[in-house]
């Protein structure tokens, strides 16, 4: 896992308030009661700040899996498409 990736994992860790021991890069979030559409669009938020992006409210319904969102944040950063 690169930098940007880790970073994104911390991010949506820090937002849906929950550690690596208790959510995977794989598990759905729906499958944890207290993360809803709200907590989706404060993550949406957070890393749009952290990486100075614009991703489109569209997107939300990707957010399915911490690897879902790091696969959506990298289609928005300008150095991966340059990769």
């Amino acid at each position: 896992m690169n930098p940007t990736q880790q970073r994104i994992v911390e991010i949506c860790l820090q937002v849906i308030e929950m550690t690596h021991d208790e959510i995977g890069l794989n598990d759905e979030f729906r499958s944890f009661a207290h993360i809803d559409s709200l907590k989706s669009l404060d993550l949406m938020t957070a890393l749009e700040r952290e990486f100075k992006l614009k991703l489109p409210e569209a997107e939300l319904r990707e957010f399915e899996t911490i690897g879902k969102v790091i696969a959506v944040v990298e289609r928005y950063l300008p150095e991966m498409v340059a990769a």
